[in-house]
């Protein structure tokens, strides 16, 4: 019997361990750096948060990543996927290399903020006061200036596409008033491309940079029938 006793108790304590291995995960490998610093305070404010490093951006989710604007430069210091409000969005921090009021050499911080969207032609929203903010306008080549023939929509706001007919089934009359009477977009650059809708602000990226941007793109998306619902679709990272 007690032989039969010690086999059941080591039969018993196998079984739990092979149940344990079975059902055993590795711990998630946070990223280092920056990318692990922006892991930690994303996800403290938002669901399914990933971060990714200079040498892990061709592997997004989805998006793009901007050109590198110095030869030899990473395209991006650091990009965030999380989800908020019902939508994918990608945040990344883009370095803009300029000159100092003494010559010399500076570097600023930008943050491109992306939502997913349904794969449109190409369109930019292009805020009369964005200049501003913004010296480098987004590449409107091969496109062509709409004027919609609402006189403060086009003092307001100049829009370049490649399909007049995408651009006037997003710029509904009631669309066209928003945008008039919401500043917000009189003081950025926005866009639609590669299944995306974009904008950039020349700012570190947060939590709190990263929601003022996805906001103003989603309250964008949200009042139009073009855009209800995205759902989640594989994709890379074009670069």
């Amino acid at each position: 019997m007690a032989v039969m006793g010690i086999v059941a108790i080591v039969g018993a304590v196998m079984a739990l361990v092979a149940g344990f291995v079975v059902g055993w995960k590795p711990a998630r490998k946070r990223p280092g750096g920056l990318a692990g610093t922006l892991d930690a305070e994303f996800r403290r404010e938002f669901a399914s948060v990933a971060a990714f490093g200079p040498q892990d951006l061709a592997r997004l989710p989805f998006g793009f990543v901007p050109p590198p604007l110095r030869q030899g430069a990473a395209p991006a210091d650091v990009a965030v996927a999380f989800h908020y409000r019902g939508r994918e969005v990608l945040a990344l921090r883009h370095t803009v290399y300029g000159t100092g009021p003494d010559g010399a050499p500076v570097t600023y911080p930008w943050t491109y903020v992306q939502v997913r969207a349904s794969p449109t032609p190409r369109l930019r929203l292009l805020g009369s006061a964005a200049h501003q903010r913004e010296p480098h306008q987004p590449d409107t080549t091969g496109m062509r200036q709409v004027h919609i023939g609402h006189q403060k929509f086009d003092d307001s706001l100049a829009v370049f596409t490649d399909d007049d007919g995408f651009a006037r089934s997003l710029l509904t009359a009631p669309i066209v008033e928003y945008l008039t009477s919401d500043t917000r977009y009189h003081h950025k650059h926005i866009s639609f491309e590669r299944g995306v809708a974009w904008l950039r602000m020349p700012a570190q990226l947060t939590t709190d940079v990263a929601c003022v941007g996805a906001d103003t793109l989603i309250d964008l998306l949200d009042r139009s029938p073009l855009f209800a619902h995205v759902p989640a679709q594989p994709g890379g990272a074009p670069r």
